[in-house]
């Protein structure tokens, strides 16, 4: 069988890792080794990983000080012996069949690269179970779709040859949307992409967490206009960055510029966001204009809607 090399890294989630440990070892798809990165956790988090070791053999834990979710995610990779690589959160959970659906496609397919699945939210889990079925979407425009609408999948469900890491690109160190990178270089390599049309993924939706929050929205946007830029820049990705794609590119940047200015106006104060507007180096100047205009007469915004509420 293929191994697989499993990727969790944690922070302090002392409440719920247990129980997404357990969804990995209960897995159908047997051959694979837990990589859990302890992420500088101040909780019982590391203890109740190691509680693991010598339950199942093929838990390894490895404790390190706080970096954050994407170089410990690159720090893990490093350990992987895999052919493929799996990421589960912390605070989330596997259904039983993820891994076994994800290799029978790529058993089936050799070309692929990467493998996704539908989302369900974790609540639902308890109430109804639901109807798995092996149906395949195929994508021939991944590039396109990434550059165009931003992820049209959950990255977190991703089953992915490890050599596309080894080769192209790994996670950025951004707080939020660290994910976009590496995914629109493969995306540019051309790596094959499907999505399993089954929700194999349980997606807990905890209160505060960052990604629900403004900041996240804003730190999301800057995260993927570095990406874009990054792309651009780097003399490696040269001969699959033919002029189609370059206009993509920019277009995709000025998108995320523009997502980011109207994210700050919720984020920052009055005057910090009309500031970060007027920083903003789009390839697009209408939009830098349009943008600015919506910073500065934000609050006249803010009044037209109390007062159309009001009526």
């Amino acid at each position: 069988m293929v191994m697989i090399s499993v990727v969790m890294c944690a922070y302090n989630a002392e409440n719920t890792v247990a129980e997404a440990i357990d969804s990995i070892l209960e897995q159908s798809w047997s051959e694979f080794e837990l990589i859990f990165i302890n992420d500088g956790s101040t909780d019982n988090t590391l203890n109740i990983a190691e509680s693991y070791l010598e339950q199942d053999k093929r838990v390894k834990v490895f404790d390190q000080e706080n970096l954050g979710l994407g170089l410990s995610r690159n720090a893990a990779i490093k350990k992987c012996q895999g052919q493929f690589i799996s990421f589960l959160d912390a605070d989330d959970v596997w259904l039983k069949q993820k891994l076994e659906f994800q290799m029978k496609a790529v058993m089936e397919d050799a070309e692929i690269d990467i493998v996704v699945t539908e989302t369900i939210a974790y609540d639902n889990l308890k109430t109804k179970v639901p109807i798995l079925n092996f149906e395949i979407q195929y994508y021939d425009d991944f590039f396109e779709r990434l550059t165009k609408q931003n992820f049209f999948f959950q990255p977190v469900t991703s089953l992915i040859r490890k050599r596309l890491f080894d080769q192209f690109a790994e996670f950025t160190n951004d707080h939020s949307g660290q994910d976009y990178y590496p995914f629109l270089v493969f995306a540019l390599h051309k790596a094959k992409i499907i999505k399993i049309k089954a929700p194999l993924y349980g997606e807990r939706s905890l209160p505060g967490s960052l990604q629900r929050s403004p900041r996240s929205r804003f730190l999301s946007a800057v995260a993927r206009y570095k990406a874009t830029i990054r792309t651009l820049g780097d003399e490696n990705n040269t001969k699959h960055l033919t002029p189609d794609k370059i206009k993509l590119l920019n277009l995709a940047s000025d998108r995320f510029l523009r997502w980011s200015s109207h994210s700050a106006r919720f984020y920052m104060t009055y005057i910090e966001s009309i500031k970060y507007t007027s920083f903003l180096s789009f390839n697009n100047k209408l939009f830098y204009m349009v943008e600015l205009m919506k910073s500065i007469l934000y609050p006249l915004k803010i009044v037209i809607c109390k007062i159309h509420r009001r009526n």
